[in-house]
């Protein structure tokens, strides 16, 4: 098995409620591009702290919810 092959199980595995919500947007997608083409590094580390940030955000709400605070 390959790296890729264990990352793409690895994503498929992980189950997110309301997970499009989380997602990454086609609208992102021109701006890590453009980003990418000035500084790749940069827009491969940005990307991870994007999707980072969304990661906390669905995890807080989703304890959130388990907690009954929403």
């Amino acid at each position: 098995m390959t790296r890729l092959q264990e990352i793409k199980g690895y994503i498929r595995r992980t189950k997110i409620r309301d997970a499009k919500r989380y997602a990454l947007e086609s609208r992102d997608i021109p701006v890590f591009r453009e980003l990418a083409n000035r500084d790749t590094y940069e827009a491969v580390f940005m990307a991870f702290e994007y999707g980072r940030a969304k990661g906390y955000r669905a995890a807080k709400k989703e304890n959130k919810n388990e907690n009954g605070f929403l």
